[in-house]
């Protein structure tokens, strides 16, 4: 008998539904084993991503963006504030300029600077910028 994670909400495994579906032709077993499949690879994927790390970005910060962004992320001269901003909003932002796409008057500026982000880093520079507990 298969551990919990291996049956479906049916109680059949897998691989039970895999011979038992083409043979009965039964739709309701298809889509228990379509939904389980597609349950199974969600959670697989959601469980291997790791969570941003705070303390990396804000390091990464300090040695790349504090420079213009200013030490506290309220902005200098023409390069805005970065506070109040979500993890959404930077990480679409930082993704952008990565793919070498302009969406304002300093993209020359970020492009080069994201352009070796890594899809970690981007997450750790969000997960700092869009802090406000600091």
């Amino acid at each position: 008998m298969g551990s919990r994670a291996e049956r479906t909400t049916c109680g059949c495994s897998p691989a039970a539904l895999l011979v038992q579906a083409p043979l009965i032709g039964n739709k309701a077993i298809m889509k228990r084993l379509c939904f389980f499949v597609v349950a199974t690879a969600l959670t697989v994927a959601s469980a291997s991503g790791q969570a941003a790390d705070k303390v990396a970005g804000e390091s990464m910060y300090a040695d790349a963006c504090a420079q213009c962004h200013g030490p506290s992320r309220k902005g200098m001269a023409s390069f805005p504030s970065l506070t109040g901003r979500s993890v959404d909003y930077i990480t679409a932002r930082l993704e952008t300029y990565r793919a070498g796409e302009r969406v304002g008057s300093n993209s020359a500026l970020m492009i080069p600077n994201a352009a070796d982000l890594s899809d970690d880093d981007i997450a750790n520079l969000a997960a700092y910028i869009a802090d406000d507990s600091e």
